[in-house]
């Protein structure tokens, strides 16, 4: 049986049937070792928050100061308070509700018809400028037969 030297084997003279076993031995091996392995468990760490004392942030200039704002997202239901509404105070913030989707109602018409418009005006656009390329490529070539009318005349005139 013929031997071939593999670039893999590093020089090592084998067959082919060799060759293929110790790549299957090494599937083997990466198998069974997945089957040993366990996913480490990682907690996150927790760092303790910047401490920076009184007199060092007094004597910071303002950009350099530390700000603590306090968040603004909405508190949850069970904390927030009930509103009761009384009869007039429903009738008037549906008559709120009623006017803004009124207003909203009219701004999406005009922002479609805005839209259907500009589209209009591009088309229209579109086909001027078609129309003015056509007309300045016919007076190109008036003005290229011009010329060359002009440049055979000059030549017969000049053989003569």
């Amino acid at each position: 049986m013929p031997t071939t030297t593999s670039p893999l084997l590093s020089g090592r003279s084998c067959s082919f049937f060799s060759f293929f076993i110790s790549f299957s031995f090494l599937g083997l091996l990466v198998w069974v070792s997945s089957l040993f392995f366990q996913p480490l468990e990682r907690k996150p760490k927790k760092f303790n928050p910047l401490v920076i004392p009184k007199s060092l942030q007094a004597a910071l200039p303002f950009a350099s100061k530390r700000k603590d704002i306090p968040s603004r997202g909405r508190p949850l239901p069970e904390n927030r308070r009930a509103v009761v509404m009384e009869p007039h105070e429903r009738k008037v913030h549906a008559l709120v509700q009623h006017l803004r989707l009124i207003r909203n109602e009219k701004i999406k018409k005009r922002k479609l018809k805005d839209d259907k418009k500009r589209k209009e005006i591009e088309v229209q656009k579109a086909k001027e400028e078609q129309l003015s390329k056509k007309c300045q490529r016919e007076e190109r070539r008036e003005r290229y037969r011009e010329q060359d009318k002009l440049k055979k005349k000059i030549r017969r005139n000049a053989e003569d």
